[in-house]
């Protein structure tokens, strides 16, 4: 019996330890993502070859261009281009005219630019200018986990 009571309640434990998501150290269930996404103000982007004052701050154009490692020269950047991402990633998807209940959905590009971001500022952190703990801290501070503050 006793047994038994303890596997039941290690069970009932389980599903809310399996569902937490962490990415970089972030609660990526807490994020408040109906309300974090369309707050995100533009930022702007200088580059080697010109510059625009509106882009999104997952925006991988952000990183240090590289030249693919084999000097390729920097493109001017695409600023329209860079606007409709913006407008894309802080406004939510809409299906059939409404916004879904599941925030995967209505906020998938978002999450997944956010997502991208991370990654990319974890893997090759000198391609960008400012450290990515302050760069985290910055758009996610409130969700930070234990060891990521």
């Amino acid at each position: 019996m006793g047994k038994t009571l303890v596997l039941v309640a290690t069970l009932a434990t389980l599903p809310a330890a399996v569902s937490a998501r962490t990415v970089h150290g972030v609660d990526w269930d807490a994020v408040p993502w109906e309300t974090f996404c369309p707050s995100i103000k533009p930022v702007q982007i200088h580059t080697g070859a010109g510059s625009c004052k509106v882009t999104h701050p997952a925006s991988a154009k952000h990183a240090r261009w590289d030249g693919f490692g084999m000097g390729v020269k920097e493109p001017k950047p695409d600023c329209g281009s860079l606007e409709r991402e913006f407008r894309k990633w802080t406004t939510p998807k809409l299906t059939g005219g409404k916004t879904s209940s599941n925030t995967d959905i209505t906020w998938g590009f978002c999450k997944g630019a956010f997502t991208r971001a991370l990654d990319l500022r974890t893997s090759q952190p000198q391609r960008f200018a400012e450290p990515f703990d302050q760069w985290r801290e910055q758009y996610f501070g409130p969700w930070l986990t234990g060891g990521a503050r």
